[in-house]
């Protein structure tokens, strides 16, 4: 419900022209740097809930929507931090 919601206002955002380039969960791979035979090997993909364009801050911004932060959460956005340099807004109740 939290997710559906922020959707819809990001969306209203996106129509007013306050936001642009919405996109739906993203995916960022992450890769561990020296695997097999000195090249990367593919861990996992993180996808968040939403990144768009904020035209009044003039960047890109991340998100997630969630009722509560889990655990798996919180490593998820370290890992996406870590290997991207993206810092993920968390959207609550």
């Amino acid at each position: 419900k939290l997710e559906r919601q922020r959707y819809l206002d990001l969306r209203a955002l996106e129509h007013a022209k306050m936001i642009s380039d919405l996109q739906v969960h993203p995916k960022f791979a992450i890769n561990w740097p020296n695997g097999n035979a000195g090249r990367p090997v593919k861990i996992c993909d993180v996808e968040l809930d939403f990144a768009y364009y904020d035209n009044a801050r003039k960047k890109r911004i991340f998100e997630d929507a969630k009722g509560f932060f889990p655990p798996m959460s919180k490593l998820k956005h370290k890992l996406v931090s870590a290997a991207h340099g993206i810092t993920v807004e968390l959207v609550k109740k």
